[in-house]
């Protein structure tokens, strides 16, 4: 143990063998070119979207400012020394305390969109809830127009139908509290090793990794929400040798959280360490976030492969309130599209596993297009300036800090 944090074992012709193989995979899947159809469907979506945001710019900008008003009353700015020492609060009030409802558990998800529908926040959170029926009315908007739009064209007509065809509220597998724990832990097992042998954790490290703000040599905190069983911190850290990187993983999930602290120590980067990246586990409210928080605030939020759990009022609170907890934010999720539910489809038929097929599905069929997420963040004060697009093998990816917001205007 060095500084608090569990080291690796020495790598062994095995470990070095999965490591090459990973990083030949992701070679392949960022080599992979984007779904067919997608350029002209991209198009005529952004050219939709822009005429709901005209038409309803009035309502937009009435849900922006009451969710302002309630953070000003609610959430007054930390005091200057707790957003500089960048301390994980351990107290009564602490993160490690809190009770939870992240992103992972769609039973837990309901319920928060539930009191949020209802009276848009609990006492001592932000009122959100202006901006989720804004969201949700757009996107639900667009597509139903994008469905109803005559096509002169008939192969991308029918290709646009299709994929309106694909939205589903039907639950996963994974966010079934009442599914038995073996069960659970082979499912989880079963997506953490087809999501690694993808390359896809590796791909979205060195994403996340090359457009990290500068914070001067000094450590950068990463709180990543909804993490599972910790895939995508635990790749960050491996990635990031050498750099004072600390990152927090949080989820709802005892049992996911368990299953990540596992994997971080047989990696060898749980803990805390002061010469290199470390991840720590926690349990968080993500739909609480300013009120979990307290006055601590990390550097940047992440969010991978989380927000179809969300849907759109889920994904636009958790959203409008990352952007007020730190100075940047990073969320990627699965990109919609029919060749990635084909590619979904097969992933789930040879893995041998029931359960992790029908979630591979329906994950895809519960994602969003990367213009549906433009609309969700133009309801969003702060994420109108976010960059969104899509990247390679089949992610959405938005992501921006304050310091760009701030240059630009």
């Amino acid at each position: 143990m060095i500084n608090g944090r569990v080291t690796a074992p020495s790598d062994s012709r095995l470990g070095r063998l999965r490591g090459w193989m990973e990083a030949r995979a992701a070679w392949l899947s960022r080599a992979l070119p984007p779904p067919p159809f997608m350029g002209p469907l991209s198009q005529v979506e952004s050219m939709l979207a822009d005429q709901l945001l005209v038409e309803h710019a009035v309502s937009i900008e009435r849900a922006r400012q009451a969710f302002a008003i309630s953070i000003a009353a609610r959430h007054p700015p930390p005091r200057r020394e707790a957003r500089a020492s960048r301390s994980i609060p351990r107290g009564a009030g602490g993160v490690a305390r809190r009770r939870t409802a992240a992103g992972a558990s769609e039973k837990a998800a309901r319920a928060a969109r539930h009191e949020s529908d209802e009276g848009g926040a609990t006492k001592g959170d932000a009122d959100t809830a202006a901006l989720e029926a804004v969201a949700e009315q757009l996107v639900s908007e667009l597509r139903a127009r994008m469905e109803c739009l005559p096509w002169d064209r008939p192969l991308l007509g029918l290709v646009a139908r299709t994929d309106q065809k694909l939205p589903t509220d039907a639950d996963e597998h994974m966010d079934d509290q009442a599914l038995p724990p073996d069960v659970r832990r082979r499912l989880v097992a079963t997506l953490e090793k087809q999501t690694r042998n993808a390359g896809d954790y590796l791909v979205l490290a060195d994403l996340f990794l090359s457009d990290l703000p500068s914070t001067r040599g000094k450590p950068l905190t990463v709180l990543d929400l909804g993490s599972g069983s910790g895939g995508f911190p635990i790749s960050v850290a491996r990635a990031a040798a050498g750099r004072p990187l600390r990152l927090v993983a949080s989820d709802v999930d005892p049992e996911y959280l368990a299953l990540g602290a596992r994997g971080a120590r047989d990696a060898g980067v749980l803990g805390i360490s002061s010469e290199g990246p470390s991840v720590e586990f926690r349990r968080l409210d993500a739909f609480h976030l300013l009120r979990e928080l307290g006055e601590w605030r990390p550097d940047v939020i992440t969010c991978t492969r989380t927000l179809h759990h969300l849907g759109v009022k889920g994904t636009a609170r958790i959203l409008a309130l990352s952007l007020q907890a730190a100075d940047a934010i990073f969320f990627v999720d699965i990109a919609r599209s029919i060749s990635r539910l084909v590619m979904a489809a097969g992933a789930g038929l040879f893995s041998g596993n029931r359960h992790f097929a029908h979630d591979a599905v329906v994950s895809v069929r519960k994602a969003f297009t990367p213009v549906e997420m433009r609309l969700i963040c133009a309801c969003v004060p702060g994420a109108e300036e976010l960059e969104i697009f899509y990247t390679a093998p089949a992610y959405l990816v938005a992501r921006g800090s304050r310091g760009r917001r701030a240059a630009a205007g």
